[in-house]
């Protein structure tokens, strides 16, 4: 659905956070994070999806006050 990387990825040593924001059985939408180069991830949060597999998606990124923001449901972009 998304991914994106930690504000401070690559400007400091051991900062390599990149987040994603995926579908599981098209019931649950789950955000984890991993370090690159690391084998593991980090469940961050677990969220029931509307019972409406066509329309599974949603959003996420960092703020510019530096929180994670998540959003599910459509993600139509008006343009």
């Amino acid at each position: 659905i998304g991914i994106t990387l930690d504000p401070d990825f690559g400007k400091n040593l051991g900062n390599d956070w990149v987040y994603v924001h995926y579908s599981v059985n098209g019931s649950t939408n789950r955000v984890v994070r991993f370090k690159t180069g690391s084998d593991g991830l980090q469940t961050l949060i677990d969220m029931s999806t509307p019972n409406a597999g066509n329309h599974n998606g949603g959003t996420i990124l960092f703020g510019t006050d530096g929180k994670l923001y998540i959003t599910q449901g459509d993600d139509h972009q008006f343009t």
